[in-house]
């Protein structure tokens, strides 16, 4: 939610690329007459073996753009294999329809950003896509406080919870962590001790010193747990963390 970074994922260059191929590919075949197009293992239309265009260059147009796409789609699929996060389409109406309905691109969100991704700055462009996830985020963070409180109010429940951040940052490191929650801009100075395996928090910042919520939110997420930056007054008195534990 604070900041956007590009990633490369090894991407055509453009609808040119594809367009360079075909005269090639056209300069060196004869075209059989038009038929529907193939699809290939790209995920795309082998566009010189299955198309004769003519004259038409609308067709295509729509032909190379739907080729692009296909590649697009497969290279951002393998890219984003790892990524379990939600999806924002930054595309104009054209290409959202095309990507949507062909590309299987997992976590995309219904909603997207309609309009040419290239005419916004990036500080625009993050701004945007942040407003099509900040909803579902909100509504989790929301779901999350609320069972972080049932749990730590129910005497039944409660030792499913802790809130001490030496205690949170060591059960992070046990993997026993399942949602973490953090006082936005809190930190608590301490050290981890490896033989005792146990954090010691301090009064203040020294040298060596750790930021054990830092710590834990990082050990959670390394783990596959949840981690929300909540405000001081959705923890409990004093506390900079709260966590729901796994076991």
């Amino acid at each position: 939610r604070h900041g956007i970074a590009e990633e490369d994922a090894g991407l055509p260059q453009g609808v040119a690329e594809i367009h360079a191929e075909t005269n090639y590919e056209n300069n060196l075949h004869t075209a059989p007459p038009a038929r529907h197009a193939d699809r290939t293992d790209r995920g795309g239309v082998s566009m010189a073996r299955t198309h004769n265009f003519g004259e038409d260059p609308e067709e295509l147009r729509k032909a190379h753009l739907i080729e692009y796409l296909g590649r697009v789609g497969g290279r951002a699929r393998d890219h984003l294999k790892p990524f379990r996060g939600p999806l924002v389409l930054v595309a104009d109406e054209e290409i959202q329809g095309h990507l949507r309905r062909d590309a299987h691109l997992q976590g995309m969100l219904e909603d997207g950003v309609v309009t040419n991704p290239d005419a916004l700055e990036v500080d625009e462009l993050h701004r945007r896509a942040y407003a099509v996830v900040r909803p579902m985020f909100d509504s989790t963070r929301r779901t999350a406080v609320e069972r972080f409180k049932a749990l730590y109010g129910d005497r039944n429940t409660a030792e499913r919870t802790t809130t001490r951040a030496e205690d949170v940052m060591v059960a992070a490191r046990e993997g026993r962590v399942g949602v973490l929650l953090v006082a936005e801009n809190e930190k608590v100075w301490g050290h981890f001790r490896e033989d005792y395996h146990r954090a010691f928090p301090l009064h203040h910042e020294t040298d060596g010193a750790i930021d054990l919520v830092e710590e834990a939110a990082t050990e959670t997420l390394l783990r596959g747990g949840e981690v929300h930056v909540v405000t001081k007054e959705e923890l409990p008195s004093g506390a900079s963390t709260a966590a729901i534990l796994r076991f």
